[in-house]
Parts: structure tokens; C-alpha cells; sequence
């Protein structure tokens, strides 16, 4: 069950990636092909609720990773994984709302455009930063990662492109949200 929800991660990955990259381009553009946009996103979200099943079967039932050990960076990096899988659920409904208004192409108030922008970002900081904890242990799952220094350099990897992408992702979220008209 875990290589099912280690795959399962790495697919959520790369389907993120394109749901952000393309979403990040509409921002920008202000032009946006709904219907690919509703796939992916649908896609994305029937992996994630899966895999978040899977990872509670496996903690809850399974007591995998249960206990915690000597271990303070694994210890920290699975409380942070559990903490931001938390923030994920309670965020993608307003996520989700969020962007009805902007592909209704809705007119939204200056208070409204502020929410958008704070529950987004907790959103997007939420869900790159449980990716960032959780990617290698992906790896080191299916046996791609076999040593600790490549899981270090896989590490710091995942880590910068989480930031660049959390950085182009917010600015480019802002820069719509400002600047949007209805």
C-alpha cells in the first residue's frame, strides 16, 4: 500500500505542477482553456483524495510512522507533512470557491480580492511545502532513493523548485487578483 501511495505522490507532483503552471499563466495572460483546466484539476483531485486515504489507512490503521523515534529531522518532517495535509482539506473548499468567481468572470470587492489572496496563499504555501517534505520519502519508498546523500540532494532540489514555484504562483495570483475587473 505504501509504493501505491508513493506512485500516487509522484503523479499528484507532476499533475500539480501543470494545475500550477497553467493556472499561473492565466493569472498573467488573464486567458485560460476552461475545459483543460477542469480536467486536470478534477484529475488532481481524485489522486489527492486517494492518497489521502491511503496515508490515513496507513497512519490511523496501519500505525505506520506512528511512533515517534530519535530521529528530529524525520520527527519534524512528518509532523509538518501531517500538519500541512490538515491545512489542504480545510483550504480547498475556499480554494475552489475562490476560483468560480474568477472563471465566472464575477466582480469581486477589495475586501474579497484581500481573502482571496491571504486563503491562496496559505493554500499554495500549504500544499508545496507538504511537498517538500513528503517527495523524497516518495522515493525512498519505490527504492529510487537508496542512499542519504541522495536523498539530501533530492531534498534541497524539491525545495528550491517548491519556493520558485510558491514564489511564481503567488505573484502571479496577486498580479491577477489586483488588477482583476469581473
Amino acid at each position: 500500500m505504501k509504493k501505491i501511495n508513493s506512485v500516487l505522490t509522484i503523479i499528484t507532483t507532476l499533475i500539480l505542477v501543470d494545475h500550477l503552471s497553467a493556472m499561473s499563466m492565466f493569472f498573467l495572460t488573464g486567458s485560460l482553456n476552461l475545459s483543460v483546466t477542469k480536467i486536470i484539476a478534477r484529475a488532481l483531485c481524485s489522486i489527492v483524495a486517494l492518497h489521502a486515504l491511503l496515508s490515513i489507512i496507513s497512519v490511523f490503521f496501519m500505525h505506520d510512522g506512528a511512533k515517534i523515534g530519535p530521529y528530529k529531522m524525520q520527527n519534524k518532517n512528518t509532523i509538518i507533512q501531517r500538519a500541512t495535509s490538515i491545512v489542504i482539506a480545510i483550504m480547498l473548499h475556499p480554494h475552489v470557491k475562490a476560483f468560480g468567481f474568477l472563471i465566472n468572470k464575477q466582480p469581486i470587492t477589495t475586501p474579497a480580492k484581500i481573502m482571496v489572496i491571504v486563503t491562496e496563499i496559505i493554500f499554495f504555501g500549504a500544499i508545496l511545502l507538504h511537498l517538500s517534505v513528503s517527495f523524497s520519502k516518495a522515493l525512498i519508498t519505490l527504492g529510487i532513493i537508496r542512499t542519504e546523500k541522495a536523498e539530501k540532494i533530492v531534498n534541497r532540489v524539491v525545495k528550491i523548485l517548491c519556493i520558485a514555484l510558491t514564489v511564481f504562483s503567488c505573484a502571479s495570483l496577486v498580479f491577477c487578483i489586483v488588477n482583476w475587473r469581473g
